[in-house]
């Protein structure tokens, strides 16, 4: 909060306008912490960092595509940047020490902020019916760990894809056999982002798509797991569910509150059902929950034009610029949902 508190004062004192984001706004930057601004790398690193730009009053098009348009040619533009810049540069290098605040405040309005302790809490309270739903499923059987155990192993069976996927991409870049990039995105017009390396994508996907072959072929450990009957699959999911949405909370509750609170309420309701007229509503229940999570690639593909939006995601994981927290952490929801997804096509 002190940091946006001194952006805004030092633009202000270069005569520049100044907007704030939204309320609602402010909560998906918070649940979305991924920008392609010079700033980003400095921020995945905990450093401290703002970038100042100026936003055009309109765009033009042309065969070139879209085109910015400014009021004042650019040179005149940059000068109150640059003033703002160093107003920012010369408060920040007087504080001794920064001030003690909490990334995770969230401001109400110009003088109040809600800490982040209690905006954590109030988030956390949403998953009041998944935390009550798994109490009360797991506490009609109490099933132990081996009855768990069959569904947990299937499910990380697709997580363990997913994580192969991404340790070949990530051994391909350290290796410099992919182009090495002091930041991540590179410019929107970089031709190694807009036309994928054919052998690279081959590699990708020839490795998960052998992982996946030698975990669920006949015999394999995730198809073993997968075939057998049994009755504790639902809450099995419910109870890795719930403490995920626990783990991930801890680490940042705006992004779990946006992108797993529908499912949170969604797929509760999926179980085994005997007919297809029972199945559908089940599949619909899992795709409606992972919406949120398809509007998140969303976001994070059209902030510039990358080409595939499926390379940029690879590349993003491979170079750093999405940390392997994140990427571990949609791994596993990707699983969940295929499970879920697999639980609501059973017979009851």
């Amino acid at each position: 909060m002190w940091l946006r508190r001194i952006s805004r004062q030092a633009a202000e004192s270069a005569g520049l306008a100044v907007s704030e984001s939204g309320d609602l706004r402010e909560y998906f930057e918070r649940a979305l912490p991924f920008t392609t601004l010079d700033s980003g790398a400095y921020l995945r690193a905990g450093i401290p960092a703002v970038t100042f730009s100026m936003l055009p009053i309109g765009l033009s098009y042309s065969s070139q595509g879209f085109t910015p348009i400014y009021v004042e040619p650019l040179v005149q533009q940059l000068s109150p940047v640059g003033r703002a810049a160093e107003a920012w540069v010369r408060t920040v290098d007087a504080l001794d020490p920064p001030p003690d605040t909490s990334m995770s405040d969230f401001p109400l309005d110009g003088a109040h902020f809600l800490p982040g302790r209690v905006a954590g809490w109030l988030q956390l309270l949403l998953f009041t019916p998944l935390f009550l739903a798994t109490a009360i499923v797991w506490g009609k059987d109490r099933p132990g760990w081996e009855e768990l155990k069959p569904e947990f192993l299937a499910l990380m069976a697709i997580v363990v894809i997913g994580l192969d996927g991404y340790a070949v991409a990530y051994v391909l870049v350290n290796l410099g056999w992919l182009p090495r990039y002091e930041l991540f995105p590179a410019a929107p017009g970089d031709p190694f982002l807009l036309q994928p390396v054919g052998w690279a994508v081959l590699v990708f996907a020839g490795a998960m798509a052998f992982f996946g072959w030698f975990t669920f072929r006949r015999g394999g450990w995730g198809r073993y797991a997968d075939v057998l009957d049994i009755p504790y699959r639902r809450v099995t999911l419910l109870v890795f569910f719930s403490g995920a949405v626990f783990f991930f909370w801890q680490i940042n509750a705006y992004t779990v509150s946006a992108l797993l609170g529908p499912a949170a309420y969604l797929w509760l309701w999926i179980e085994p059902r005997p007919t297809l007229r029972g199945k559908i509503p089940n599949v619909l229940l899992a795709l409606a929950g992972a919406l949120p999570f398809a509007a998140c690639v969303y976001v994070a593909v059209s902030q510039s034009p990358v080409g595939p939006w499926w390379w940029y995601l690879s590349l993003g994981a491979a170079y750093g610029f999405f940390p392997l927290i994140a990427v571990a952490a949609f791994i596993f929801f990707v699983a969940l949902l295929l499970r879920f997804l697999r639980l609501g096509w059973r017979d009851g």
